[in-house]
C-alpha cells in the first residue's frame, strides 16, 4: 500500500516544528497557535470570523484553531503563491470534527461556466474523506469532478489530509499517511493550475460567497494548514 510520510518526517521544536526536509516548496503555513499569521510570511493573516484557539493533537493549548460550527476564518492571496507552479501543488492540514466540513474553495457555482478550479477537502456522506483537488463540476448534466474516497473519516479525532494535485496524473488524498481509494474520480489536471478565490478554513467559499450550511461549517478545530508550489511523492 502507497504511503505518504510526511508524518514521519516531522520534527517538532519550541520555535515553529517543521522539519527542513519540508520547507522545501512551502509556501504557507498557518500553524494557528494562538494567531492567524502565516509563518513563511508570503500571506497576509487568515481574517477571523468568530473562531478561537485550542489543544492541538499533541494537548498544547492555544495551539489549533477552533470551530463551533459557525465560525471559519478567510485566507486571501493564496493564488498568488500557487498559481503557476511547474510540477503540482500539495495542501496539508490536520482535521478534528464532529461532523461533516469542508473547507476550501470553489471558484464558481450552479450558475456559472464549469468545470470550476477548486481546492476543497472535507468529509461528506456520513464520514467519507471527499474533496476537490484543482477542479469541481457537479450539475445537471454535467460532469462529476469530485473525489470520493473509500476511507472512513474517524469523528472527535485527529486526522491528517494531504492532497496532491501532479499535472498530467489523477490528484491523490492521503488520510493519516495511507493513500486513498477512490470511488470517483477526480479530473487529470493536465496545465498548472491558476485560480482567483478566497480560500476558507473551517467552511467552504464558493461562487463568491460562504457556505454557512450546516454539513459545510466544521464543527472541531485545524491546526498546521501547510500550501507546497510542489507535489509530494509516495517515497518522500
Amino acid at each position: 500500500m502507497n504511503r505518504l510520510l510526511i508524518p514521519a518526517l516531522w520534527v517538532f521544536s519550541a520555535s515553529w516544528g517543521v522539519s527542513s526536509t519540508l520547507e522545501v516548496g512551502l509556501v504557507a503555513h498557518y500553524q494557528f497557535n494562538g494567531n492567524l499569521s502565516d509563518r513563511k510570511g508570503n500571506l497576509n493573516p487568515a481574517v477571523n470570523y468568530g473562531s478561537t484557539f485550542t489543544e492541538d493533537r499533541f494537548g498544547n493549548s492555544n495551539n489549533a484553531i477552533s470551530f463551533d460550527g459557525s465560525q471559519y476564518a478567510i485566507i486571501n492571496n493564496l493564488s498568488t503563491v500557487l498559481t503557476n507552479a511547474s510540477s503540482g501543488i500539495t495542501v496539508s492540514a490536520w482535521y478534528k470534527s464532529s461532523k461533516e466540513f469542508f473547507s476550501g474553495f470553489i471558484q464558481n457555482d450552479f450558475n456559472n461556466p464549469m468545470p470550476s478550479p477548486a481546492l476543497r477537502i472535507g468529509v461528506y456522506g456520513g464520514n467519507k474523506l471527499y474533496g476537490n483537488l484543482g477542479a469541481w463540476g457537479e450539475y445537471p448534466g454535467g460532469p462529476y469532478l469530485s473525489a470520493i474516497t473509500e476511507e472512513t473519516f474517524t469523528y472527535n479525532q485527529w486526522h491528517q489530509i494531504v492532497g496532491v494535485i501532479e499535472f498530467g496524473q489523477i490528484p491523490r488524498f492521503y488520510l493519516d499517511g495511507q493513500l486513498c481509494s477512490l470511488i470517483t474520480t477526480p479530473p487529470v489536471i493536465t496545465s498548472p493550475f491558476t485560480f482567483d478565490s478566497k480560500f476558507a478554513v473551517g467552511t467552504s467559499w464558493e461562487g463568491g460567497r460562504l457556505m454557512t450550511e450546516q454539513n459545510y461549517v466544521q464543527d472541531g478545530a485545524m491546526n498546521d494548514l501547510m500550501f507546497y508550489n510542489r507535489l509530494y511523492r509516495d517515497w518522500e
